[in-house]
């Protein structure tokens, strides 16, 4: 028997054995075999890493689920409202279904563009917190700020505050081996997302999230991770414009929940979950009579792909125009015929990314994404400068901020975490914030792309033809 004879029938076994067991969708299928094909046996490793799926216990993390629901639904207020918009009242349904919290009422929001006024804020925060800090990072810079903030969570941990940190370690590869080292403390329990076995076969997966929650009061949520360029200081993307929100009241409670969700499910992978240290005072979130009702959505090892399914929805709700901001635009086939209908369908839709990109191939797949939309009557804004904000605005009512892109990588592979907000002041408040990115902005047009971006023709096929295999 001959080598290449023994390679081809193992082949055609793991081709054989992805059409029969391997759920994709069909268009993503095809490029899969057409590689399995013209590589035999090596895109099968490519596949095992990068498209294969999430790799979870799901035992466990159902076990640890189920385990703080049970403590944090007996903190937890229950209004009994009754929403009279169908068209609203349909979207919660749906929402329920895709997992998403359920809807609080009493809250207030304060939004944070720049990454130096932010920062300010969160480190007065941290300094007057009283009993806990959660936080869960995608990216904790090894720098300047990302020490400062280290050196004041020691700090508060020899206070006697209860500090725990879950971080990506994939998103901070770059970091030095043993940088969390110094911060070794009793009150300060640092946890990474995935084990070592976990992060290999995990490694095309990130937990994009940015949440900070403190002493249960209040919460951060939205784009920005914590590094000096997220506060300008960085040539190649300044200025660096994103959008974090502070939220105050019950709100709060459901992204705690959340977070320990995430934290006990990473810490559970290395380490035996015997108790599950939850003060009860951490849900006891500081009381607003501010009627301002939103959600919590977030993507998890047991529901995935809802925060799309949570967007695709409020998109066909739109009766008159759409806002979005991005800084990565890729949409997969079922995202961009929802933006294709709602344009036929005479719907404004405005699409914000950056004139400034840090990675040059999502940028090239992002102008091809956009000018397609162009061409039907979208309206493109190219910020001048790198917009990493992560917002859309639906009509007059509907408002999303978190850490989502809209994009594949988001929808699809990352854990992701969103606030959905339901109010017209809200809605018109962030409308104004738009406005101003558009005064700092250049419209596109193909001409714009022809004379900035002329070096960009090959890449923007490449990168969209192979996007949808991830």
């Amino acid at each position: 028997m001959s080598i290449r004879f023994l390679i081809y029938s193992i082949n055609s076994l793991l081709i054989i054995w992805f059409i029969f067991y391997q759920n994709k969708d069909y268009r993503s299928s095809l490029k899969w075999i057409f590689l399995f094909l013209l590589f035999p046996i090596i895109s099968f490793l490519f596949y095992y890493f990068l498209g294969m799926g999430i790799k979870v216990d799901k035992k466990k993390y159902q076990n640890v689920e189920e385990r703080i629901n049970k403590v944090v639904d007996s903190f937890t207020p229950y209004h009994n409202f009754r929403c009279l918009d169908t068209s609203l009242a349909q979207y919660l349904e749906v929402n329920k279904i895709l997992g998403a919290s359920k809807m609080t009422y009493y809250n207030d929001i304060y939004y944070f563009t720049d990454g130096n006024d932010y920062y300010q804020k969160l480190l007065s925060d941290i300094n007057n917190a009283k009993r806990s800090i959660n936080i869960e990072m995608y990216i904790f810079r090894d720098d300047e700020f990302g020490n400062t903030l280290l050196d004041l969570l020691l700090n508060k941990a020899k206070q006697e505050v209860k500090v725990k940190i879950l971080y990506d370690p994939n998103g901070n590869i770059t970091n030095k081996r043993r940088w969390l080292k110094k911060y070794s403390h009793p009150n300060i329990q640092i946890v990474k997302t995935f084990s070592f076995y976990y992060r290999i076969r995990n490694f095309n997966y990130r937990n994009h999230k940015k949440i900070i929650v403190i002493d249960g009061e209040y919460a951060y949520l939205g784009g920005f991770n914590f590094g000096l360029e997220y506060a300008s200081n960085e040539e190649k993307v300044e200025p660096f414009r994103d959008t974090q929100i502070k939220i105050y009241g019950e709100g709060v409670v459901e992204i705690q929940r959340q977070f320990y969700i995430d934290f006990y499910y990473a810490y559970s992978l290395s380490f035996p979950l015997v108790n599950l240290d939850i003060d009860k005072e951490d849900f006891q979130c500081k009381i607003t009579h501010k009627l301002l009702p939103l959600q919590i959505i977030s993507s998890s090892y047991s529901i995935r792909e809802n925060i799309k399914r949570s967007r695709i929805k409020m998109l066909n709700l739109a009766k008159k125009e759409v806002y979005i901001q991005s800084p990565y635009f890729i949409l997969d086939p079922l995202m961009n015929e929802t933006l294709k209908l709602l344009l036929f369908s005479k719907v404004k839709v405005n699409i914000m990314i950056p004139l400034k990109y840090d990675q040059k191939i999502p940028f090239c797949a992002t102008l091809a994404n956009v000018r397609e939309l162009y061409n039907l009557g979208a309206r493109i804004y190219l910020y001048d400068g790198f917009i990493h904000s992560k917002v859309l605005i639906v009509d007059e009512l509907y408002l999303v901020v978190g850490s989502s892109n809209f994009d594949i990588r988001s929808f699809s592979l990352n854990l992701e975490a969103d606030a959905l907000i339901y109010s017209k002041n809200e809605v018109y408040r962030y409308k104004n914030i738009f406005m101003t990115d558009v005064i700092n902005s250049l419209e596109y047009s193909p001409i714009i792309e022809e004379k900035m971006f002329s070096s960009f023709k090959f890449g923007k096929r490449i990168f969209r033809l192979i996007s949808s295999i991830m």
